[in-house]
């Protein structure tokens, strides 16, 4: 073989392990943005805390962006703009069902970006891969613990409370629960309620504790459960709550015995769990179209059982 073919044997070895993801990993790191969605500060600084973790891990660059409003998706749309512009990898995204979102999604991809969605409802077609809580399995083991605040075994009525934060997955809780009561039997939704916020769920709620119509209320969005909590508090009622944990204030609820029991996401896992996916995809490894992170129930005599405590008192890892 001359040493011109050779040359060019070479060089052509060379383009081609270039274009390669693997070999792009082993010249520079990864540079992925994780975009949260507003409304539950909370629940994304520890989301946050696991992406930058694998982030750590993984040799990746994280940028991470948190918008304090945006009903609107403007701010989401923005920066996923941007990270085509810049030339990221990939999107780290917690979506909403929004069609100016949807398109600027479509554009990143077709950009090359690889997208996951974080914090998912379910698994979504539009994404490389999503992950989340497998809301309508925790909706309906929370209503399966129903039975345990039964009045009278043949008639106990329910109050429900949901929330349009995260709409998507709320449905799925509810259609979890509505699982629960019909296999159960002997239970009756006199009234729900949909609600803005915590504040519009504290209105609510106390309307209802006023008039104590039901036996027990169960929340299925973690502002709604903390408004709820408060109402309770005010006005000092026995009533049995059931809700979504997200708050650190939830944690002095729980122990006080207002909320009697709270399903307790993995925002954590889900933040670490994106990244890993995302950078697996980059790789050009199999990755799997839905990841469910775990969840617990909690209530005040095992919320500070070791096997529960990095749920419910997620910690921040030093250079967060």
């Amino acid at each position: 073989m001359g040493v011109g073919k050779r040359i060019w044997l070479l060089l052509l070895a060379l383009v081609l392990c270039l274009s390669l993801p693997s070999c792009k990993a082993q010249s520079q790191p990864y540079r992925i943005f994780v975009i949260a969605r507003p409304g539950n500060a909370d629940f994304y600084r520890v989301v946050r805390s696991g992406a930058l973790t694998a982030g750590r891990q993984n040799n990746v660059e994280i940028q991470y962006y948190e918008p304090e409003k945006d009903e609107d998706c403007s701010r989401r749309v923005k920066w996923i703009d941007e990270a085509v512009e810049k030339g990221i990898d990939a999107i780290v995204l917690a979506d909403s069902k929004n069609e100016k979102l949807h398109q600027a999604v479509e554009r990143a991809k077709r950009a090359g970006v690889v997208m996951v969605a974080v914090d998912a409802a379910e698994n979504d077609s539009l994404y490389a891969c999503s992950t989340g809580t497998d809301h309508f399995a925790a909706g309906r083991e929370l209503g399966m613990h129903l039975d345990a605040y039964r009045r009278t075994p043949k008639n106990t009525r329910v109050g429900l409370l949901t929330g349009r934060e995260n709409a998507a997955a709320v449905e799925q809780r509810r259609a979890g629960f509505e699982q629960a009561i019909k296999e159960l039997g002997g239970i009756e939704v006199s009234w729900t309620e949909t609600c803005d916020d915590g504040v519009q769920a504290y209105q609510r709620m106390k309307e209802h504790l006023e008039i104590g119509d039901v036996d027990v209320v169960v929340s299925l969005s973690m502002e709604t459960s903390l408004g709820a909590a408060q109402a309770v508090k005010a006005l000092s009622s026995s009533l049995p709550l059931l809700g979504f944990y997200g708050s650190t204030q939830e944690v002095t609820y729980l122990e006080e015995g207002l909320i009697r029991e709270a399903v307790v996401q993995n925002p954590f896992a889900m933040g670490y769990l994106s990244v890993d996916a995302a950078v697996r995809c980059l790789e050009g490894k199999p990755v799997e179209k839905w990841i469910s992170a775990n969840y617990i129930l909690v209530n005040p005599d095992n919320i500070f059982e070791e096997e529960n405590q990095g749920l419910v008192f997620p910690f921040l890892r030093d250079g967060d």
